[in-house]
Order: structure tokens, then C-alpha cells, then sequence
């Protein structure tokens, strides 16, 4: 139990690291995790992710390797996500662009033992339905209605 607390706490820390871009601190020394995010290569946003969490790993002694589909198919990001888990890493980091077609390959992972944290795209809720430790994220339906609201307040 200890072993899956510190794990969690590793795989929280990459991910706040990789949404927010700084480092993390967890007890991870060896340790080897996977990020996968469904952007395609073309997408610089996730170039911010990859810095911030290799850093976090690096102040940890883990490493942490990035997986994506090129093109952004989400069937080739089920494929990479099944992949990885054959490989059982210490962790995984994966996001949820639609939780119909990678849901399955999420669970698939955390019955095989593997810890998953979601972040970036989907919901807390779903993160917890697919058996996930934790979501770091916002819903993008709230983070929509929440920047409409303040462009009308401000008269834009």
C-alpha cells in the first residue's frame, strides 16, 4: 500500500507538473512512466507538458517517456495505450479525448495493476469510473462557460 501511495504521489506530481509546466517532488528513484496525450506532433502546447514533466522526473531520478498518436487517430492512441500497459510501466499518464473509444484500454491498464492518472481532457468523473487514482484538469464544457461569461461581463 505504501508502494502505491508513493506511486501516486510521483504520478500527481508529473502530471500537475505537466498541465502547469514546473517541477514536481515524489519519491520515484528508477522509476519508469508514460505519458500519452492524443494531440498529434503538430501541436506545440504539449512541447510545455513534455519539459515540465521530463524536469519533474529528472528531480526524482524516474524517467518518463511521451507517447502520442502522430496524426491524432484516436484508434492509434487505444493501440499505444494497450501497448504500453503490456509493458508495465511504474505509471501512466494518459488523457481522455473521448472516453468511449480509450476508456476500455484505460481500464485495461488499471486491472493489470498499473496506477493511471488522467489529465488535461475529460472529467474527474470519468477518470474515477475508469478506475484512475486521480483527473488533473478542468472540464472544458465549465472552462467554456466560465470564459464566456467573463468576455460578456467585460463587454467583449
Amino acid at each position: 500500500m505504501k508502494n502505491q501511495v508513493l506511486k501516486a504521489a510521483l504520478l500527481a506530481g508529473l502530471a500537475v507538473s505537466a498541465t502547469l509546466g514546473v517541477a514536481g517532488v515524489a519519491l520515484a528513484d528508477g522509476e519508469k512512466y508514460v505519458l500519452i496525450h492524443h494531440s498529434p506532433d503538430s501541436e506545440t502546447f504539449w512541447n510545455t507538458v513534455k519539459n515540465g514533466a521530463s524536469l519533474a522526473a529528472e528531480n526524482v531520478g524516474a524517467t518518463v517517456t511521451f507517447r502520442n498518436p502522430p496524426n491524432g487517430d484516436l484508434a492509434d492512441m487505444v493501440r499505444i495505450i494497450q501497448q504500453t500497459a503490456a509493458e508495465k510501466p511504474d505509471g501512466i499518464i494518459v488523457t481522455i479525448p473521448d472516453v468511449e473509444t480509450v476508456g476500455g484500454a484505460i481500464e485495461d491498464a488499471v486491472a493489470k495493476g498499473i496506477p493511471v492518472i488522467t489529465i488535461n481532457t475529460g472529467t474527474a468523473e470519468e477518470s474515477k469510473k475508469l478506475g484512475a487514482l486521480l483527473h488533473v484538469g478542468q472540464p472544458e464544457f465549465d472552462a467554456g462557460k466560465g470564459a464566456g461569461e467573463r468576455a460578456k461581463a467585460a463587454g467583449i
